[in-house]
């Protein structure tokens, strides 16, 4: 696994804090095994910041919770669209 540094689920938290953006150049490096295993993990870090609870007056915390479910829902988005390309079934 070349294209995923490290970790596949520690990848998945970072593009959620936005530590490492995930780009359409990357995902053609990605082994249709790659793309699979990246979708599963970021499924389940968005589980995660789903069920995180922020106080309703906790207003930085909304925002940094909104902007991974953004982060995350966009990768996710990515990887649907590449791989719908490339006909590869997740």
């Amino acid at each position: 696994m070349a294209s995923i540094p490290g970790n596949p689920l520690g990848y998945a938290r970072d593009i959620a804090e936005g530590n490492a953006p995930l780009t359409a150049i990357q995902l053609k490096r990605m082994t249709e095994e790659e793309l699979r295993k990246v979708f599963v993990n970021v499924n389940i870090v968005l589980r995660e910041v789903r069920t995180t609870a922020v106080t309703d007056r906790d207003i930085d915390g909304m925002r940094r919770r909104a902007h991974k479910l953004q982060r995350l829902n966009t990768a996710l988005m990515l990887l649907e669209t590449h791989a719908k390309k490339l006909r590869i079934h997740l």
